[in-house]
């Protein structure tokens, strides 16, 4: 087994860049208190399961390492960053550096997990959650309220119709009484809005089909349902 420890994923990124923008690195150190702060946070987001080198494990030396590498992919700035820089940072720094606002709201989302007993419960991974730009943390918590048993069943009782409230598919319509009874429940508060221990209000979920559903998570954050639906689902 290596060695080294993990490469860095979404959700880390996201917090960094975070700092860059508020304290470039050429202003400060690994030794500046908002760094080491962040080192300290990121220990405590259950992301990687395997940490083999402990003590260098998001340290404030490789937050710092970090934070000059994204010194390097901004145009405004004239200190020299670090030349390698992998895809996933590019593809973070091209996401989030035009819009701070929500930058800042999805890195306070992910920092309010750290400190909440909540983060106990965010361990297991989900297949799907390599593709939300708010990263893994934040779309689990999302799932969680996804997948509230008692919830759901509330929310489907008290609709008349199971159709999809976003295309108007209707399960049992198509497939008869094989599709009776079956809908998706999607929480539709944006994940930079999630906090831990925000209950979910039955007015926060919507019914959907698995399509509908897919392409709702792959939603930017400042897009509403609303706007989603004016942009084309028929």
């Amino acid at each position: 087994m290596s060695k080294r420890n993990p490469a860095w994923v979404r959700d880390e990124l996201i917090l960094t860049l975070d700092l860059y923008t508020r304290y470039n690195p050429s202003r400060i150190s690994k030794t500046h208190p908002e760094v080491i702060a962040l080192s300290k946070i990121l220990k405590k987001l259950p992301l990687h399961r395997h940490r083999p080198d402990r003590k260098r494990f998001r340290n404030p030396n490789s937050v710092y390492m970090t934070l000059r590498t994204f010194m390097s992919l901004d145009p405004l700035c004239k200190a020299t960053g670090l030349t390698h820089v992998n895809k996933l940072e590019k593809t973070v720094w091209k996401e989030f550096s035009r819009d701070l606002k929500i930058l800042n709201d999805v890195a306070v989302a992910i920092k309010s997990l750290a400190n909440s007993p909540v983060i106990k419960s965010l361990i297991t991974p989900d297949e799907e959650e390599s593709e939300v730009s708010e990263g893994k943390l934040l779309f689990r918590l999302h799932k969680k309220h996804e997948t509230n048993r008692k919830l759901v069943q509330q929310k489907k009782k008290r609709t008349r119709s199971l159709k999809c409230e976003m295309c108007s598919f209707d399960f049992e319509a198509t497939y008869g009484p094989l599709g009776r009874g079956y809908i998706e429940i999607h929480h539709k508060i944006p994940l930079s809005k999630l906090r831990p221990g925000r209950k979910t209000r039955l007015s926060d979920l919507i019914l959907v089909c698995p399509n509908c559903h897919c392409m709702l998570h792959r939603l930017r954050s400042d897009m509403t349902i609303e706007e989603f639906k004016k942009s084309g689902v028929k």
